[in-house]
């Protein structure tokens, strides 16, 4: 089950090491911002959507060709049934998965998460 770091957070003192780094960090931020990214993933562009790339160590030079694969990958999943349904938890788990399966997929050597 994925939560965006709630686990993460409740599981620190016994495991330390592995609550920390981009990936916690990347999921935390996209709960906090997610209308935002919504809007700039939409556009292809953006002040938030360059803070995720960031977080998620992606060369600067890679942010807009990464830029325009999520940008497909979210009207795809924009577009499906019952996404108007979810509730802003859903949508940014989603999200998150979204960005990091792409960026793992397609951009593992420009990124480093």
């Amino acid at each position: 089950t994925w939560d965006l770091g709630t686990t993460a957070v409740s599981s620190d003192a016994s495991s330390p090491e592995s609550c920390k780094g981009k990936k916690v960090a990347a999921a935390n931020f996209v709960d906090k911002s997610y209308a935002s990214l919504e809007s700039d993933i939409a556009s292809g562009q953006g002040e938030h959507l360059g803070a995720l790339l960031t977080i998620m160590g992606c060369d600067n030079a890679a942010h807009a060709e990464i830029s325009g694969a999520l940008r497909v990958d979210f009207a795809g999943a924009a577009s499906k049934a019952g996404y108007e349904g979810q509730t802003q938890f859903q949508k940014s788990e989603d999200m998150y998965n979204m960005v990091n399966d792409r960026i793992e997929s397609s951009f593992g050597g420009r990124c480093s998460v």
